[in-house]
């Protein structure tokens, strides 16, 4: 985490926070798939965060 900004006892912070808020919501998604006609934009949605964050 250090690498990153924050000091590494952060690190536990961040992993229940991600944890927190991706269980709920694959839990949600695998409920209620994304509709064929929003799948388009749900993909390019991801791929421009994927862009975002690694550039």
């Amino acid at each position: 985490m250090s690498d990153y900004g924050p000091d590494p006892g952060a690190a536990g912070w961040f992993v229940t926070v991600l944890s927190a808020g991706a269980c709920p919501g694959g839990l949600v998604v695998s409920a209620r798939p994304v509709p064929a006609r929003r799948a388009r934009t749900a993909r390019a949605a991801l791929l421009f965060a994927v862009v975002r964050l690694t550039g």
